[in-house]
């Protein structure tokens, strides 16, 4: 087994697989990856599998070194690392980046997952984020399947499907007709954006909880928009003027704060 040991961590650095579906019943989102494509796109470099484990580096640079030689993917691009060496991967125009190994890294799953989640304190590293000091082992293959693939350019453009909720036209169309700013209030759980107030259906305020989804655009009794991340609430109170799809959800994922984005219905697409 090869062994990674953390340099450095800046806060949001984690590790992440494919997502543990089926335990929303048990108060457990699915989780997964931010940005689902570039993490898929991280894991295909090396021929891995979706439930493998990668780690998901959020905002900031990530330092690790390696006890033996072996090969990495960043973001798809491979990098060929040798022992004893520090590698720096650096905070790039995006948000997030995705570290993968050949096999995935060696953690032992938790409700069908290996990702982590932090609210609850399972997956991953001892279900916190990741720390400096901390080692991850993991299989290094000879493999000659290995293959570099580009990480995609996006347009800060995010579709979605209007509901569940009755919105009035006039909060719809503030909706899709001006920008929204992504703010630094963000983690796994959801991400604040800062635009127009949005008007809330009357009796919002009183309304029991329901069940959430990934990508849920939830309205703030004072107007405000928050999108539902991997490790979103199960249930909530707050009104859903729309959910984003999921290439959406991975746009949004991977913008910093301070970049502005649009919202299109999907309804009106053609």
């Amino acid at each position: 087994m090869t062994t990674l040991r953390v340099c450095f961590a800046g806060p949001g650095a984690s590790l992440q697989d494919a997502g543990r579906p089926g335990s929303m019943h048990l108060g457990v989102p699915p989780g997964g990856p931010l940005d689902c494509g570039l993490f898929a796109l991280a894991q295909r470099a090396l021929g891995n599998a979706p439930h493998d484990a990668a780690i998901e580096i959020a905002l900031h640079r990530f330092e690790f070194e390696l006890d033996e030689d072996a090969t990495v993917s960043i973001d798809g691009a491979l990098q060929r690392v040798r022992a004893h060496t520090r590698v720096v991967v650096s905070a790039q125009t995006g948000a997030l980046r995705y570290l993968a190994v050949p096999g995935g890294f060696d953690v032992a799953p938790v409700l069908g997952g290996r990702g982590c989640l932090p609210t609850a304190a399972l997956g991953g590293v001892y279900g916190r984020y990741l720390r400096r000091g901390d080692t991850l082992s993991f299989q290094a293959a000879v493999r000659g399947d290995f293959v570099d693939l580009a990480a995609p350019s996006r347009a800060p453009v995010l579709t979605f499907w209007p509901g569940p909720d009755a919105f009035s036209d006039a909060a719809l169309g503030a909706l899709v007709a001006h920008p929204f700013t992504v703010t630094a209030t963000r983690d796994r759980c959801g991400q604040r954006l800062t635009g127009p107030r949005l008007d809330v259906p009357e009796g919002s305020g009183i309304r029991g909880s329901a069940p959430m989804v990934r990508g849920a655009l939830q309205v703030t009794l004072d107007g405000s928009l928050v999108a539902l991340g991997p490790d979103h609430p199960t249930t909530g109170g707050y009104p859903v003027i729309g959910v984003l799809t999921p290439e959406a959800s991975d746009t949004l994922g991977s913008l910093r704060p301070g970049e502005t984005v649009r919202f299109v219905d999907a309804t009106q697409l053609r």
